[in-house]
């Protein structure tokens, strides 16, 4: 991954995406956006689709299409004449919906999009489910540059979701790290707890 990054760093000029916002320095680096997007396409149940097979939209803080990502083997790369795209599928977990027959299904997802250099997101996306449909109703980005550990974790016994991003979206020395906590309230992701680390 860190040879990719590099290449495309090296080899393509401008990215597909603006960087998100500046963050306060006591606030998380999260970006929260709700793009409520109904995919036309219907499947399977979501326990019995391939995700590493599917096609993933990942969106802006507005809720528009950022990059449009059709996986093979849970990976998705594209090179442009300017700017360029990697994403990977990490996990995908379960949780019973609000409604009958409806299902929840929260996907995690590596993001590295590339300019003059390299930025890496985290990306979570909370997808409402039912009669094969799948609709994106919340998307959480965050930075993930230069972490090597695994970024965000799923507790069902409790519905938490635990985020552990770098605090800040600018390249040059990051201190510290956000861990954020986000319970499952009325069918989306909401923050429960959050602490600074140093970053190791």
């Amino acid at each position: 991954m860190k040879i990719l990054r590099l290449i495309l760093a090296l080899t393509i000029p401008f990215t597909s995406t603006a960087r998100p916002q500046v963050t306060d320095n006591d606030s998380p680096t999260l970006e929260i956006s709700f793009p409520n997007h109904l995919y036309e396409k219907s499947g399977p149940s979501p326990r019995e689709m391939d995700w590493k097979e599917s096609e993933l939209i990942i969106f802006n803080r507005n809720g528009a299409s950022n990059v449009h990502a059709q996986l093979h083997d849970g990976i998705y790369e594209v090179r442009r004449e300017v700017g360029g795209d990697w994403v990977r599928f990490n996990w995908v977990r379960f949780i019973p919906g609000r409604q009958d027959g409806e299902e929840i299904a929260l996907v995690c997802l590596d993001w590295v999009a590339t300019m003059a250099s390299a930025d890496d997101y985290g990306v979570i996306q909370v997808f409402h489910m039912k009669d094969g449909r799948r609709k994106v109703v919340e998307q959480i980005l965050f930075n993930t540059r230069g972490r090597t550990q695994p970024a965000a974790s799923f507790d069902s016994r409790t519905a938490t979701l635990t985020v552990e991003a770098v605090h800040g979206w600018e390249h040059c020395c990051p201190t510290k790290l956000d861990v954020v906590e986000l319970r499952l309230e009325e069918g989306l992701f909401k923050q429960s707890g959050y602490r600074q680390t140093p970053l190791q």
